[in-house]
């Protein structure tokens, strides 16, 4: 286990510096206005997790961390860029116009959404909404994995959410903060190596049927 620096990977820094650099690489955006556009982005992208599972599994015994391993295409069906376009007409302002022109910056801003899905997600829900959102929109399915630290390596959850992440091509060679909702913790920045985790990760998956809910 190893302590990294807060700046490497509390999200509320990092946030704000891709903000930053943002700002600096388009010197006409107003901060208040991409403040709101990421905000509505994740809220939009929240509030469509809470309902599309039991919209596509119904009574099936599945989770949310399942969506994770639907095909693309059948993501991209349920979360339709389109929809999203057009909640955005609402209130419309420069900044959502380039959102929805502007394809480089499209693609930035979502890279921020990510972080911010995973911020407001926390504990509970932040790693997983990440992992699905990552998953959509091509983005690196490491950034999650950094967050997922439920109640320990061991805990069922962190269990499941390993064993979709790999199974989706995430990398093991990844760090992972499990002390990172501990927030007044000193620890808190400490990181452990999944790819050494992995064997005895695999193990247990592989003998107690983590992907099943029994």
């Amino acid at each position: 286990m190893f302590r990294n620096s807060e700046k490497t990977y509390n999200l509320s820094i990092i946030i704000e510096r891709l903000k930053k650099a943002l700002m600096k690489k388009y010197n006409n955006i107003d901060k208040q206005q991409l403040d709101g556009l990421v905000n509505t982005i994740a809220i939009y992208h929240k509030n469509q997790f809470k309902f599309i599972p039991n919209r596509l599994y119904q009574n099936q015994d599945k989770e949310f961390i399942d969506l994770a391993l639907e095909s693309d295409n059948r993501l991209l069906d349920f979360f339709n860029m389109n929809n999203l376009y057009q909640l955005l007409k609402v209130n419309s302002n420069s900044i959502k116009d380039k959102f929805k022109s502007d394809d480089d910056f499209r693609r930035e801003i979502m890279n921020i959404a990510l972080y911010e899905i995973i911020e407001q997600g926390d504990k509970e829900h932040g790693a997983e909404y990440g992992l699905v959102f990552a998953k959509i929109f091509n983005f690196n399915l490491a950034i999650p994995m950094h967050y997922a630290t439920y109640d320990g390596t061991y805990d069922y959850r962190f269990l499941k959410f390993y064993d979709v992440y790999k199974n989706i091509g995430g990398s093991l060679y990844v760090n992972i903060l499990p002390n990172y909702y501990t927030k007044t913790d000193k620890s808190r920045y400490y990181t452990d190596d999944l790819s050494e985790l992995a064997p005895e990760l695999d193990y247990i998956i592989n003998n107690y049927k983590v992907n099943s809910k029994k």
